[in-house]
């Protein structure tokens, strides 16, 4: 009955990846959530963000996250962590600069709901850029969805459907270099997840994922409120050649005007066979948060109750 979530905040120097903000997740004795690992090759597969679940401002900004909180109350662990976005100006004397206005942060609750049964809430705020990207993905397995009215893209990849996988003009001509390892850069993965399927959710939507040679296990992600944002769904597998795996990932896209506001609320529930949870309800609150946002709240319909999961970055709210 052991279970872990991480979440990865600070700022490492040399050997390491795109993965400010990402989440994992153990139990039922194995990993459930993960990055892809050491890299198969050199490539920028493994490095890129969207490898990883986490969400992206475009422009990109490099960041830097602190631990804001760590709470264990009974059936409920929190953890929170707060990124914000910088310059680099050591080389001109005057160290790094912070920029206020592009910031993420992600609160995780996990909650116990029985002695193997358990769930997680994420609440995710991204706020600057003119465009934000949240990825998820599980482990392979076999993939469905709940809510969502998807039209299937003919063609093409995530970059469009007029752009083949990991066409090398389109990587040029957005951004990413070529070295002797391949061709990187923050747009790399537009260009390598593929059978893309888009839609708009008018509420709560789902997808599950029955997780390959685990007995029944399954990881089922519902989405009670991601306001603003179009989802897709692709398929991606290592660019470095063998097909080593095929797996399901699940992005939103929130377009607008700079400085964009995007609030992801998500809900993470490992099951064996049957789900425990019967409805996740989002939870209209009134007030306003910090730059703007709502109070964030969802409801979670159990056999013997129903928790209510509210967050605000202020205390004082109501």
């Amino acid at each position: 009955d052991k279970r872990a979530f991480w979440l990865r905040y600070g700022r490492a120097r040399g050997h390491t990846q795109d993965d400010l903000m990402d989440i994992g997740l153990q139990g039922f004795e194995g990993v459930l959530l993960s990055p892809m690992g050491y890299p198969r090759n050199w490539g920028y597969w493994e490095h890129c963000w969207m490898t990883h679940n986490v969400a992206r401002q475009i422009p990109f900004q490099p960041m830097t996250a602190q631990a804001q909180l760590f709470v264990e109350a009974g059936p409920v662990r929190v953890v929170e962590a707060r990124a914000e976005a910088f310059e680099d100006q050591v080389d001109a004397g005057h160290g790094y600069r912070l920029l206020p206005d592009v910031w993420q942060r992600r609160l995780l609750a996990l909650v116990d709901a029985g002695p193997d049964q358990f769930y997680s809430v994420d609440f995710y705020r991204i706020v600057g850029g003119k465009e934000h990207w949240w990825c998820f993905h599980a482990q392979e397995g076999e993939f469905t969805t709940g809510g969502l009215s998807l039209v299937r893209q003919e063609t093409g990849t995530l970059a469009g459907l007029d752009v083949p996988y990991g066409d090398p003009k389109w990587l040029k001509e957005n951004g990413c270099t070529l070295n002797q390892y391949g061709w990187n850069g923050p747009m790399f993965g537009f260009a390598h997840l593929y059978n893309v399927e888009r839609g708009r959710p008018d509420g709560v939507w789902s997808a599950d994922w029955a997780l390959k040679n685990a007995g029944g296990l399954h990881l089922r992600l519902t989405v009670p409120s991601a306001e603003g944002a179009e989802v897709a769904i692709c398929d991606g597998t290592s660019p470095a050649g063998g097909h080593p795996y095929e797996m399901k990932w699940v992005t939103l896209n929130h377009p607008g005007k700079a400085p964009v506001k995007t609030q992801v609320v998500s809900v993470l529930e490992p099951y064996l066979d049957s789900p425990f949870i019967y409805e996740v309800r989002p939870l209209k609150l009134s007030g306003r948060d910090e730059a703007g946002f709502a109070a964030a709240g969802c409801a979670i319909r159990l056999a013997d109750r129903t928790d209510t999961l509210l967050s605000a970055a202020d205390a004082e709210r109501e």
